[in-house]
């Protein structure tokens, strides 16, 4: 008897959202609940970005739960691509080909099919999905040659055909355009705004747990590089990004700068079942999540407000170095403290329901620059160099971006174009100051390189966004009379 379908949808915290329609190795399904917390906010996200689909579980997930208006899915799996489009577009055609392949299965009749290559792309997709259906572990593996040569699964009554579910995949993938492409590729594709999820091959935890043989092609270090390069590019270029891998030094370092996030996940291949245990991975994003947990404080830094060292003009740093709190470091951290006021004060205009459209990108890209406030502020206060050049060379990117889309300047704009776009000015002023104190501490004492062009950017990007903020909410630049 053929086994009856099971729903096609899956639920966590009360969210209703599709399964994926085959197994894949290193599938997401299982860390969806605590993937949810880290997404961006949903008015955040207009196109959807995921260039190692496999299964394509988170996908669905964010269909759900972001509704973005489009979808680019790529995976360098040809096959698997051919699968989801023949889902997408001739999903009549293949349900008939899998109902064929469930009368006829058999261990006999899968290692037929295994040696088979059909010519046709649905007759691929149904090849595919009967295979992954009844192989061992739902595992998809090629050799060198990118032959498949997953042996037969021994599972009693395996569900090959699932038609509500394809239906439904159907109807989802509408929204999707699909290509089998490499991630470099992304470097000429993604544009500010976007939110892209990477889901590569893992980094090995050992030399005996490597499995990256989705495709002939392997997944090694100089992959693993190339892709955190990618990452700080489309960082610099404004994107959303969100990054999921195991947690190694390696990938650690690649990703050092960034928030990283610990999630614990079963690891299902491995051929001793006992192994088959939880382990961590990272999560690496590069905006603050509206879920986020807030970040735990050190055990070095006091949590009692109130200590009475200051009573004395002292204040102490980290370290545990001891300054007078008219120091020139002091000042430096005071003014870059005052600077991140300032741009919060903004914030809660951008942040309001009325807000124009446009105003929660500003509003990200402000709280982003916050955060790099932190640590400069953390650099200033023990010196190490979390703000780096990338920092930099993103804060010009966007100065670029945006002032791309505003009119020229004729003459000196006086301050002003509406609160947000005061308040985006008035924090200029703030990072001007802090800018010269900066300069000044650097010519006494040694200092991250990249503090001062940071903050002289900043500076040039908080003008910019000003502007920008005024034309957001239909104002006009102000200029100072010609004499």
């Amino acid at each position: 008897m053929p086994r009856a379908s099971r729903s096609p949808f899956r639920t966590a915290d009360d969210v209703t959202f599709l399964r994926p329609f085959v197994k894949w190795a290193g599938g997401k399904s299982q860390l969806l609940q605590q993937y949810r917390p880290l997404y961006p906010g949903q008015n955040q996200v207009g196109r959807y970005l995921e260039p190692f689909l496999g299964g394509g579980a988170v996908f669905f997930h964010i269909m759900r739960l972001l509704r973005p208006s489009q979808a680019l899915l790529w995976d360098t799996n040809a096959e698997l691509i051919d699968a989801f489009r023949a889902v997408r577009d001739e999903i009549d055609p293949l349900i008939a080909l899998l109902r064929q392949h469930r009368q006829q299965h058999s261990e006999t009749y899968y290692y037929q099919v295994r040696t088979e290559s059909p010519q046709t792309r649905v007759e691929r997709a149904a090849r595919l999905i009967y295979l992954n259906k009844t192989g061992f572990n739902g595992l998809y593996r090629v050799n060198s040659r990118g032959i498949f040569n997953v042996p037969y699964g021994h599972r009693a009554n395996p569900l090959i055909l699932d038609e509500q579910l394809l239906h439904a995949v159907s109807k989802v993938l509408q929204k999707a355009e699909l290509e089998a492409r490499d991630f470099r590729a992304l470097s000429a594709t993604a544009r500010e705004g976007d939110f892209i999820y990477f889901d590569p091959p893992y980094q090995p935890l050992s030399q005996t747990s490597h499995f990256t043989s989705y495709t002939s092609d392997s997944f090694g270090e100089k992959d693993q590089r190339d892709l955190a390069n990618l990452y700080a590019e489309l960082d610099r270029r404004g994107c959303l990004l969100m990054l999921s891998n195991s947690d190694t030094p390696l990938v650690r370092e690649l990703y050092a700068g960034f928030r990283l996030h610990v999630v614990s996940a079963r690891r299902m291949i491995n051929s001793d079942g006992a192994k088959r245990g939880p382990v961590p991975e990272v999560v690496v994003l590069n905006y603050e999540a509206p879920g986020e947990e807030p970040r735990e404080i050190p055990a070095s830094h006091p949590t009692k407000i109130h200590t009475r060292t200051g009573d004395r003009g002292q204040t102490q740093l980290p370290d545990g170095q001891n300054l007078a709190k008219d120091a020139l470091r002091m000042e430096c951290l005071g003014a870059v403290d005052e600077l991140s006021a300032c741009i919060g004060l903004g914030r809660t205009l951008l942040q309001d329901p009325a807000a124009p459209a446009g105003a929660a990108r500003l509003d990200l890209r402000m709280g982003r620059i916050q955060n790099e406030l932190s640590s400069l502020c953390a650099d200033l206060a023990a010196p190490a160099k979390r703000i780096a050049a990338r920092h930099v060379a993103g804060l010009e990117r966007i100065i670029d971006v945006w002032t791309k889309n505003l009119p020229p300047l004729d003459g000196f704009i006086l301050p002003g174009g509406g609160p947000a776009a005061a308040c985006l000015h008035l924090a200029r002023t703030v990072c001007r100051r802090a800018e010269r104190q900066v300069v000044r501490l650097a010519a006494e004492q040694p200092l991250g390189s990249a503090i001062v062009p940071y903050l002289n950017r900043l500076s040039d990007a908080l003008f910019v966004a000003a502007r920008h903020a005024t034309q957001l909410y239909g104002h006009q630049d102000v200029l100072t009379a010609k004499r």
